[in-house]
C-alpha cells in the first residue's frame, strides 16, 4: 500500500536523522571538554566560556573581538537549528512507530527500516570519512556550506583559534565518527537479525498448519 511505504519512508529518514543529528547534539553537550583542553594546552576558561555559549548557556565572554563574536553568535545559531531539526525528525519517528504499531504493519516495517537505515547511515558515515582524510579541507568545505565568505577565517593570532586549534575538531569530530558508526552498526545488525526472526517465524506457521 502507498501508506505504508511512505510509512516507511518517514521511519528511515527520520531514523537516518536522528542517528546523525541525536549524536551531534549528544556529544555538544557531553563531550569532555575540560579534558579535552588540558590535553591541547589551551586557556580552558576562555575554552569553556565558548562552548557555553554555543550550548546557549551564557553570553560571551570579552575575549573575542567584534569578528569572532560574530562568528561564534553564527556557530550558535546553527548548532540551535541541528537541535530544532533533531527534535523534529525524534517527533516524526515517534508518530511512524505509534502508525506501524497501531496498523499492524510494525513486524515488517519496523525491522526494515531499522537496517535500511543502518546500511544507509553506514553509507553516508563512508563518503564523509573519505572526504575528510584530508581534515583540513574537508573543514574549509563544511564551513563554506555553513557560513558566509570572509566570516569564518581567522589569523593564527587571533583569540578563537589559540582557544580552538584545528586539532580540537579533529578529535571532536573521530568521536562523532566512532558514535555514529557504532549506533549505525547496531540499527543494521539489530534489523537484519530481527527480520529474520519474523520470517523464520512465519516459515514455522506455514509448516505447522495442517
Amino acid at each position: 500500500m502507498q501508506s505504508d511505504r511512505i510509512s516507511l519512508l518517514v521511519l528511515t529518514t527520520s531514523l537516518v536523522a536522528v542517528i546523525f543529528l541525536g549524536n551531534f547534539a549528544f556529544l555538544l553537550n557531553g563531550y569532555g571538554y575540560s579534558a579535552e583542553f588540558q590535553e591541547l594546552g589551551v586557556n580552558e576558561t576562555v575554552a569553556s566560556s565558548v562552548v557555553s555559549f554555543v550550548q546557549g548557556k551564557s553570553g560571551l565572554g570579552p575575549h573575542f573581538n567584534e569578528i569572532e563574536a560574530s562568528h561564534l553568535s553564527d556557530v550558535r545559531s546553527l548548532f540551535t537549528v541541528v537541535k530544532r531539526l533533531y527534535y523534529f525528525f525524534l517527533l516524526a519517528l515517534t508518530v511512524s512507530l505509534v502508525y506501524a504499531f497501531r496498523t499492524g504493519g510494525f513486524r515488517k516495517s519496523i525491522p526494515l527500516s531499522m537496517s535500511l537505515s543502518g546500511g544507509i547511515s553506514l553509507i553516508c558515515l563512508t563518503v564523509v570519512f573519505l572526504l575528510s582524510l584530508n581534515f583540513s579541507l574537508f573543514f574549509n568545505l563544511v564551513h563554506q556550506m555553513f557560513f558566509q565568505s570572509g566570516t569564518w577565517v581567522f589569523p593564527e593570532s587571533s583569540a578563537l583559534i589559540k582557544s580552538f586549534p584545528e586539532q580540537f575538531f579533529q578529535d571532536f569530530a573521530g568521536k562523532l565518527f566512532r558514535m555514529i558508526f557504532f549506533n549505525s552498526a547496531l540499527f543494521f545488525g539489530i534489523g537484519l537479525f530481527i527480520r529474520k526472526k519474523f520470517k523464520q517465524q512465519a516459515q514455522d506457521k506455514v509448516d505447522d498448519s495442517p
